[in-house]
């Protein structure tokens, strides 16, 4: 765990090499020593450190790796998990795939009642309204983003690297 958290400091700082590196390592002990979810933890934050660095299909791999084994993660983490699947879906130009997991994710934050995750899949489904090439839609987009801008505030929340990228786009 306390590689895992320096990961997570690494990234935050920007050295997204040692982050993955320690993301590595650390998966490795936590798996060696049975502890589930912190593979889950782990591996959803190496999702994120690789889309930070530029590379999509390798964080949608982690990420779906972490959502293909629901019973060992909390389901928190597995709905961010779905969450962010929609974004790398969307930074690849899969729209249907993308639009299914922001609707999954939507819903199983909506039943988690956390509103943030919530708000991130409301934000995906904007992106896809607007970006998408085959019939955009940039009232819909429009409106759905200007709400996400709302509730992000509302809440104090700020948007990870993540969301940050795709509103900007």
């Amino acid at each position: 765990l306390a590689m895992t958290g320096l990961a997570t400091g690494h990234a935050y700082r920007g050295d997204l090499g040692n982050a993955r590196r320690l993301f590595a390592e650390g998966t490795v002990i936590l798996k060696a020593g049975g502890f589930e979810r912190g593979v889950a933890a782990a591996t959803l934050n190496h999702a994120e450190v690789e889309f930070c660095a530029g590379n999509a299909p390798d964080a949608l791999l982690l990420a779906e790796e972490l959502i293909g084994r629901p019973s060992e993660t909390t389901p928190l983490t597995l709905c961010n998990g779905i969450v962010n699947v929609a974004a790398y879906l969307i930074a690849l130009e899969r729209w249907d795939d993308a639009t299914a997991r922001a609707r999954e994710g939507l819903e199983r934050a909506r039943d988690l009642q956390t509103d943030v995750l919530a708000v991130a899949a409301i934000q995906h489904l904007a992106a896809i309204a607007t970006l998408r090439p085959q019939g955009p839609d940039a009232a819909l987009g429009a409106r759905l983003l200007g709400h996400t801008d709302a509730r992000f505030s509302a809440l104090g929340a700020q948007r990870e690297y993540t969301e940050q990228q795709e509103c900007d786009k």
